[in-house]
């Protein structure tokens, strides 16, 4: 998508079709890990793969297997490293609580201690060389309240404000500020120099939303 032109366009296509998978950009790369191949108990094998895609070039690379595979974990970088965190075992369908780091120059996997509570479904953001994790679902499958930071320098975890209501959804970082957007019973933001939760700002009064084009589901084929 060029939001310059508001335009769509094919590109090369995965090496491994999949869905529910984890996604970042590092230095103008695309990183894809995990997920499945179909939604059946059946799910394929590509929970474990990780693979890089060039725009420049328009080409994917197969990278080093993910040693915990996983569906659907959060996946953020901070300063050439890449971290994976929680997620989805299948096919029992297990919330996970793992964390694991890829080393992007040496194309080299490392396991770290697990978050202090596992969790699917969650929303996690770059602070500094500090990860925060939001909400999500626990191994009981319900929505939590919690919220986490991870201090990648010294790899110890911290809990900060829980949020005033159980959720699992999605936030965008605008600012100082989480917002929640498509956040299943959340109506509060989280403030993060504070480390405080506040009523919703509502995001449609602020001044990041312009109308795009939809894509047709088709298109829809390089990302499942």
């Amino acid at each position: 998508y060029n939001p310059l032109h508001n335009r769509w366009r094919g590109v090369t296509p995965m090496l491994h079709p999949r869905l529910a998978f984890g996604a970042v950009t590092e230095a103008g790369k695309i990183y894809v890990f995990g997920g499945a191949q179909r939604m059946t108990m059946d799910r394929g094998d590509v929970a474990k793969l990780c693979e890089a895609y060039d725009p420049a070039t328009q080409t994917w690379r197969q990278l080093a297997n993910i040693p915990e595979p996983l569906e659907g974990p959060a996946v953020v970088a901070v300063d050439g490293t890449i971290y994976l965190l929680g997620g989805q075992r299948n096919p029992a369908g297990t919330t996970e609580g793992a964390v694991q780091s890829y080393n992007v120059a040496k194309n080299k996997w490392t396991r770290h201690r697990p978050m202090p509570e596992p969790r699917k479904a969650f929303s996690a953001f770059v602070v500094g060389r500090k990860i925060l994790c939001m909400g999500g679902i626990d191994v009981d499958q319900k929505s939590t309240a919690t919220t986490y930071c991870l201090d990648t320098t010294t790899m110890k975890w911290s809990r900060l404000a829980d949020a005033p209501e159980v959720h699992c959804g999605f936030f965008v970082h605008v600012g100082d500020r989480l917002c929640s957007i498509d956040v299943e019973n959340c109506d509060s933001d989280y403030i993060i120099s504070e480390d405080a939760w506040v009523p919703d700002r509502k995001l449609a009064a602020l001044p990041i939303w312009h109308k795009v084009h939809m894509v047709e589901p088709v298109a829809l084929s390089l990302a499942i």
